[in-house]
């Protein structure tokens, strides 16, 4: 039987999330994935081809909001598989303007079983309750390839919580000063549980001094988290945007 004390993620699998705003580095730090192992992505946008441009890197395009949900699953469970690939990326979970993200591919998923494009035409929440299981089978199917020994990656958009309890005057939505994945149903307040790291990107300086940094330490606006253990002199709250260092940084 196993003994925990032999155990380090950074040695076997590690199952790391990063959120944040556009362009705050989350591709990037996918992208030096491939310093570490072989790596092949899951683009959600082919318009982030252009950031993969000359890397040693596999890629397969998502796109198709309307089948690509089952697809993506199997390549996930195909890639855990292969021997050769150490690492996994996921980009993105979350929709931009140009990219479905995960989080629609599963919407979609739901709404094509029962022949509709709106999730308004379903009775009592059926198209969020769907899209939420999808979203935990996509998690855990990630999760099971990190326990297979691959490091995991996923990039989040971010966007302002809805505030429940506080609503705007005059009517609209109020915001709370809290980050949370742009993904469908209350299911996103929950997402970040799933992951061993959670990771937020963030920039430091402007112009040519721009610094692209991550955190593992949460604050009142980014609930960042880390179930792993620093190495003695690792400022978790300003991790440089390379994988490579990031794990070798986990104790």
């Amino acid at each position: 039987m196993p003994n925990a004390k032999d155990y380090k993620p950074s040695d076997h699998g590690i199952f790391a999330g990063i959120a944040g705003p556009p362009g705050t580095g989350k591709s990037y730090l996918i992208k030096t994935m491939a310093e570490v192992g072989k790596t092949v992505v899951a683009l959600t946008d082919s318009a982030e081809l252009d950031l993969y441009a000359g890397s040693d890197i596999e890629y397969e395009v998502f796109m198709n909001a309307k089948e690509d949900y089952p697809r993506l699953l199997k390549w996930i469970e195909t890639q855990s598989t292969r021997k050769e690939v150490t690492c996994i990326g996921i980009d993105h979970c979350s929709g931009g303007t140009t990219s479905p993200g995960v989080s629609e591919l599963a919407m979609q998923h739901v709404l094509r079983i029962h022949n509709t494009t709106n999730p308004l035409d379903l009775a009592h929440g059926q198209a969020y309750i769907g899209h939420a299981n999808n979203m935990r089978e996509f998690l855990q199917t990630l999760r099971l390839a990190a326990f297979r020994g691959k490091h995991v990656l996923a990039a989040v958009l971010v966007q302002l919580r809805e505030s429940e309890n506080n609503p705007k005057p005059g009517g609209g939505t109020e915001f709370e000063e809290r980050l949370l994945p742009a993904v469908h149903g209350t299911i996103r307040q929950h997402i970040a549980a799933s992951f061993s790291l959670w990771l937020h990107s963030y920039t430091q300086g402007a112009g040519k001094n721009v610094s692209y940094l991550a955190t593992a330490l949460p604050d009142r606006i980014r609930p960042a988290k880390a179930r792993v253990n620093w190495k003695q002199g690792v400022d978790a709250q300003k991790l440089p945007n390379r994988f490579k260092t990031i794990l070798e940084g986990i104790a």
